[in-house]
C-alpha cells in the first residue's frame, strides 16, 4: 500500500534528518491516514518540538488527539 510505503520513507527521513520538522509532519500525516493515531501523535509532537508555530501540525495533532478521546489536549492545540 502507498501509505505504508510513505511511512517507511518518512521514517527513514526522520532518522537521516532528525532536525527536519517536515519529515515528522509527513510521517504524522501518513500514520494518521492509516488510523495509527498514537504513532501519528508522537510524530506530530516531534514536528512541533522542532517548529512550534506550525498551525497545520497543531490542527492535525488535535484531530488525532480528538480521535483518541484526548479532548482537553486537542483543544489546547486548536487554540
Amino acid at each position: 500500500d502507498k501509505l505504508d510505503e510513505a511511512v517507511e520513507i518518512f521514517s527513514r527521513l526522520t532518522k537521516a534528518a532528525p532536525g527536519y520538522a517536515n519529515a515528522f509532519f509527513g510521517l504524522g500525516d501518513a500514520l494518521g491516514a492509516l488510523r495509527k493515531h498514537k504513532e501519528g501523535i508522537a510524530a506530530y509532537r516531534q514536528a512541533l518540538k522542532l517548529e512550534n508555530n506550525d498551525a497545520i501540525s497543531h490542527c492535525n495533532i488535535a484531530i488525532l488527539l480528538h480521535e483518541e478521546g484526548e479532548y482537553e489536549e486537542a483543544v489546547k492545540h486548536f487554540d
